[in-house]
């Protein structure tokens, strides 16, 4: 029996293995988000991690670069296509570029609301992100851009320490890197001169989740996802590991008296 036959169940296992490490991450990220109770906006506590849900409401005008949608923030990842070639075969690959992260909104549950200015790196997004591709055909050195993005109304959970607005534009005025667009630049200004500078906000890197759910939907999907990576993890892996162990059996030559 070649050692071909043993490729199929062994890349069953692997795989049925990889997702059960998913699923058990899953599962670990859906006991974290049943832990945190949900904080209205207007009872926000400075310094600890919260949970905040509702819907994003636009500061200013801003559209998406693939969709030309007007949205609330977008985030827009830029891959260029690198050939690498061996010995034997040359293969592709798409390179990270760069990404941008761009805009804000005011999530509002009616308790008094919080602004929200996220980083790339928070996204917890449930779409599909939208991919246009510079060339038809996709040569050395073509270039690929994907976006996901956020419209008004649409409702998000975020988990994070809140800062006021009065740090994110001393931030902002050092140097740090936010993509705020002129428009919206200039109402956070107008809001902190007249008095807004205590607004809280989550700001950059003291948000660690954005998801483009509502809270009890992201839990129930967060949940359901784990679910579903443990039993196909654990099915896949359990035929792989059978499978092997019965061709096992049968390569192995039987003893004769």
């Amino acid at each position: 029996m070649g050692s071909e036959s043993f490729l199929l169940p062994a890349a069953g296992l692997f795989g049925g293995i990889v997702m059960l490490l998913i699923g058990l991450a899953k599962r670990y990220k859906a006991s974290r988000l049943a832990g945190y109770r949900r904080t209205a906006t207007g009872q926000l506590r400075p310094g600890e991690k919260q949970l905040v849900s509702g819907p994003a409401a636009r500061l200013a005008d801003l559209t998406a670069p693939i969709s030309k949608k007007n949205c609330v923030f977008y985030r827009e990842d830029v891959e260029r296509l690198v050939v690498r070639t061996g010995r034997k075969h040359a293969s592709t690959q798409w390179v990270k570029e760069g990404t941008n992260a761009v805009g804000g909104f005011r999530l509002d549950d009616g308790s008094g609301g919080v602004l929200v200015f996220p980083s790339p790196g928070c996204l917890d997004f449930s779409r599909e992100a939208l991919t246009e591709d510079s060339d038809i055909v996709a040569t050395e050195g073509s270039l690929r851009r994907t976006e996901q993005a956020l419209f008004d109304g649409d409702q998000v959970t975020v988990i994070g320490v809140p800062v006021t607005l009065a740090r994110v534009m001393e931030s902002v005025r050092a140097g740090a890197q936010l993509n705020l667009p002129t428009d919206l630049l200039g109402a956070l200004v107008k809001l902190e001169k007249e008095g807004g500078a205590d607004t809280p906000c989550f700001f950059g890197q003291s948000i660690g989740t954005l998801a483009d759910l509502g809270y009890g939907e992201y839990s129930a999907e967060t949940s359901s996802s784990a679910k579903f990576y443990l039993q196909a993890g654990g099915l896949l892996a359990g035929l792989g590991a059978a499978m092997l162990i019965y061709l096992l059996v049968q390569s192995t030559p039987s003893s004769e008296f």
